[in-house]
């Protein structure tokens, strides 16, 4: 189990980064959805409802991103759908821990503030280390008060993709 990484109010995230806690969230409710009707949550099933609702493209990618950031997040199996009358390997994807309806509210905000945490995380090495270079400053793994005026988030790179499913 990795480390738990809660979010700062200060530090905020910009569009680009935001993605992640919206994407966790809204895969998170759509689970929830599919848990109740007794139907298992497919990447390929739930994948336009998440683009209308964020507003952009979601290909797997982005959940291999959150996998990266985040391998515990879900659980993940491969599952086959057909859709247009064609067969389409996908994802089923699980929420760990969803099984208690009462404590499924504040598990879905622990863990929307915990994909936050994380995404900071990743933005706050790579704002020291833009500190290093720019300003030879060194914070020695504090956290910031706020972000250098001349850190661009945009300008971080992406964080790097983890397969799904794991060949055994």
């Amino acid at each position: 189990v990795t480390k738990s990484f809660k979010s700062v109010p200060w530090l905020p995230l910009n569009e680009k980064w935001s993605l992640y806690d919206k994407l966790l969230f809204n895969v998170d409710s759509l689970c929830v959805l599919s848990a109740g009707r007794s139907q298992p949550c497919l990447f390929h099933k739930i994948q336009k409802t998440l683009e209308n609702v964020l507003g952009r493209q979601v290909p797997i990618d982005q959940l291999e991103r959150l996998n990266t950031i985040w391998p515990e997040a879900y659980e993940y199996r491969g599952a086959t759908v057909i859709m247009q009358g064609k067969r389409i390997d996908s994802v089923a994807i699980n929420v760990p821990g969803l099984g208690d309806s009462e404590n499924s509210a504040k598990l879905l905000n622990d863990r929307r503030e915990e994909v936050k945490g994380r995404v900071q995380r990743h933005l706050i090495d790579a704002h020291e280390n833009f500190l290093l270079r720019t300003t030879k400053t060194d914070l020695k793994g504090e956290i910031p008060k706020q972000w250098h005026p001349d850190f661009n988030q945009t300008k971080v790179n992406d964080i790097s993709r983890t397969p799904l499913l794991q060949d055994d």
